[in-house]
């Protein structure tokens, strides 16, 4: 009975330890480190009194790892993983780079929790033009990064002409500027390695962006 009194106590001290540690990274980190550790502390809470499994929890803090926290794509590090494994395995697959253009201005004039706002709806807004099957992950801070795979050219600039024109035509809040994005893409080509691929596309991101809110294919 001692024993488990004990063992109460202690996972109760944790429990408020973690809930300390939380609100002293919310107030030095801000708001997206306090949900995030929000749902680190809620996972604790319930692996403490075994309200679910231990494998269960692995499987959730394993999905944590593998996302951004802002905008729940996928992290920079699992891009890079995924582009291993198509060229790995092989896989024909284009590229998809995406800069939201001027978040500075959108920064300095609506404050970041409004930037934060439109990185997240941008995120959402290419969710929805993609397929289920696409990896689409936060490349940081304003760009975003898809891999598509089984595509042709036509297909990828189908996609990325969608996903410009529904960031052009959102509404994002009562602003006086009309959020943009440039877009530079490319499609694997036979011999070509995934380092020659990442450089292409880049480079046709980097064109995009000396215009901005327009599509460069390389």
């Amino acid at each position: 009975m001692f024993s488990l009194m004990l063992s109460s106590r202690r996972k109760l001290g944790l429990i408020v330890g973690m809930f300390v540690i939380t609100i002293l990274l919310h107030r030095i980190f801000g708001q997206n480190l306090w949900l995030w550790n929000s749902y680190l502390t809620l996972l604790f809470l319930l692996g403490s009194f075994n309200l679910i499994s231990t494998q269960r929890r692995i499987e959730l803090l394993t999905e944590l790892s593998i996302r951004d926290p802002l905008t729940n794509l996928y992290n920079r590090r699992y891009f890079e993983e995924s582009l291993l494994r198509f060229s790995v395995n092989q896989t024909p697959f284009s590229m998809i780079l995406i800069d939201l253009d001027d978040l500075k201005y959108f920064n300095d004039h609506y404050g970041h929790s409004f930037g934060d706002h439109l990185i997240n709806e941008t995120a959402q807004i290419i969710l929805r033009n993609v397929r289920p099957t696409d990896i689409v992950s936060r490349w940081g801070g304003e760009e975003y990064a898809i891999l598509m795979a089984e595509v042709n050219t036509k297909e990828v600039s189908a996609v990325a002409a969608r996903i410009k024109n529904s960031i052009e035509s959102a509404h994002f809040g009562e602003i006086t500027k009309q959020p943009t994005a440039s877009i530079g893409l490319s499609t694997l080509q036979e011999g070509q390695t995934k380092s020659q691929l990442f450089e292409q596309a880049d480079q046709a991101l980097y064109q995009a962006k000396t215009r901005k809110n327009c599509i460069v294919y390389n």
